[in-house]
């Protein structure tokens, strides 16, 4: 079953071994951003279009950012994109991005995904974020 045929909340948390909670769960940390990024991710805001099409706005700001994060631990995580993730016949599909942890066999093969980023389809919001 692809990632589109859920279509709420209730029906992932019914298919799978997870517990919602409605709390923030992302803690601030503090990065050193490096003078290259801003300046890049500045020109592209600037001086291009980066909302004219989904591939321009994945390769631009949303790739800048992942990637610019993920430069501190990618000797502990890889950063793949568009690569199909086909856990079972239950949760299969191609997300835009994913971070996982580094697997002993080398870049190419990741371990346990740590983030997904998954694109919204026709305008359905609260489905994409299921």
């Amino acid at each position: 079953m692809t990632f589109s045929n859920y279509k709420t909340t209730s029906e992932v948390l019914k298919a799978f071994p997870v517990i919602y909670r409605g709390a923030n769960s992302i803690s601030e940390i503090t990065c050193t951003i490096s003078e290259y990024f801003h300046e890049d991710l500045e020109l592209m805001i600037r001086d291009t279009v980066v909302d004219n099409s989904e591939f321009v706005i994945y390769e631009n700001p949303i790739y800048c950012v992942l990637k610019e994060f993920w430069k501190t631990y990618c000797q502990h995580f890889i950063l793949s994109s568009r690569e199909s993730l086909n856990h079972d016949e239950k949760l299969l599909g191609c997300p835009e991005y994913i971070q996982a942890e580094r697997y002993s066999l080398g870049k190419v093969v990741f371990d346990k995904p740590y983030f997904i980023l998954l694109e919204a389809e026709q305008d359905h919001f609260e489905v994409s974020w299921v």
